[in-house]
């Protein structure tokens, strides 16, 4: 079996940035460096003397290519007791995906010499989508002091689905630097080569990247605030994290870091959305395509969150962040009923609220957008080919996250 190995970590200075960098080596490695971009007002606080970070980062893509992992810098006990637990538990819950490998990696049992006491840091997603938004409500409304500092922004998010990529990017981190202006949050913006190397999709890798970025800011930071995903009746791992979040987060924290979701934070879609109805960063900022800058309206991410709002009865509170039109909204409305047809997954748990905005023009223009052919051909696979059956593919996607210069 290959290894990589974590030679060393340190700083570099690069036009008012600072450059975290993981130096890398073994047949296991996909490169030579692995850096994480901050700004320079964060150099003070990266933490160069454990590995805990970079470990959290790295095992996912080892342990999906089977690549044990050795290190010349010591990692906190905890986190090794917490890598070699998500090592065992992804294998068990997806042996297809995740295989079994090996750490070699020394311990330092007293971080208290390079981790700081009194650290007042908390973290949270800065990515202003139903759940970070939520995740930011749920901080407000909690009986203890949980609103965050912080908010993180990062390049390796879903960013990749536009046509130019690096203008989402720059927009929406124009948009997360105007939320954290207008209501009093620091912006930890960070820029990484890390999709280019690993080359796996973020949704299999976002919940262990930020967690890992809070661990390199530990000087300053000392609990991440972590935005839950979606929450299924029954825990089934794919390996997306989403979903089995409340299993995976439990295996995150360390004695000077606490990863957890905010009390009142994991709740179901449309009772997010019911929170948010009356909280003003949510009005103004609420962020979800995943196309343009602005929101599109017409992707399915778009259509799912206006009909949640729907479900609701406040969409004319969502304005600023939903641009509406009679027309658009017929459209719109036509759309999830082939959501609906299509048993598209995120639409089913609403559809008992949300079919009561509907009206004949509406259904009438869904079977216009899906004609009669697709219903006979629906209806040919499902009674007579696969006799309702259920087809499940899982697709994983290769990308390239964009990066600010300078």
């Amino acid at each position: 079996m290959s290894t990589l190995r974590i030679e060393k970590i340190d700083l570099t200075g690069r036009n008012e940035k600072v450059r975290l960098q993981i130096h890398l080596s073994g047949e296991g490695a996909p490169g030579e460096l692995l850096w994480f971009e901050f700004g320079k007002e964060y150099g003070a606080s990266l933490v160069t003397e454990l590995c805990d970070g970079p470990l959290m980062a790295l095992f996912i893509y080892c342990l999906r290519n089977g690549i044990d992992i050795a290190s010349d810098i010591p990692a906190s006990r905890r986190m090794l007791l917490n890598i070699e637990g998500l090592v065992r538990l992804l294998h068990t819950l997806a042996p297809a995906c995740y295989g079994e490998i090996a750490l070699d990696i020394p311990l330092c049992d007293d971080c208290s010499s390079i981790i700081p006491q009194g650290r007042s840091g908390i973290v949270s997603s800065g990515s202003m989508g139903v759940d970070a938004m939520h995740s930011l409500w749920a901080a407000e409304h909690s009986n203890y002091n949980a609103r965050p500092t912080h908010l993180v922004f990062n390049n390796t998010g879903g960013n990749e689905l536009g046509e130019n990529p690096l203008e989402l990017l720059m927009g929406r981190l124009a948009k997360c630097n105007e939320l954290c202006s207008e209501y009093g949050y620091g912006l930890v913006y960070v820029d990484s080569n890390y999709s280019e190397l690993f080359k796996l999709h973020y949704s299999l890798t976002n919940l262990y990247v930020n967690v890992a970025i809070g661990y390199m800011l530990a000087k300053l930071l000392h609990t991440y605030n972590y935005s839950s995903g979606e929450i299924k009746d029954k825990l089934v791992y794919e390996g997306d994290p989403a979903g089995c979040e409340c299993m995976l987060m439990a295996y995150m924290s360390t004695d000077y870091f606490l990863v957890h979701n905010v009390p009142g934070d994991y709740v179901r879609r449309l009772q997010k959305v019911k929170d948010l109805i009356d909280f003003e960063p949510a009005l103004r900022y609420l962020n979800v395509c995943w196309y343009e800058v602005e929101n599109c309206c017409v992707c399915k991410k778009c259509r799912r969150t206006i009909a949640s709002i729907e479900c609701h009865d406040a969409l004319p509170k969502f304005a600023r962040c939903f641009k509406v039109t009679e027309d658009s909204l017929r459209n719109i409305h036509a759309r999830l009923i082939c959501d609906y047809w299509e048993r598209e997954r995120f639409i089913y748990p609403m559809w008992q609220y949300l079919k009561n905005h509907m009206n004949f023009c509406d259904w009438l223009a869904a079977f216009r957008l899906k004609g009669f052919f697709w219903f006979l051909r629906k209806w040919f696979w499902k009674h007579l080919l696969h006799k309702g059956d259920k087809v499940k593919i899982q697709k994983e996607h290769s990308w390239k996250a964009p990066h600010l210069e300078g």
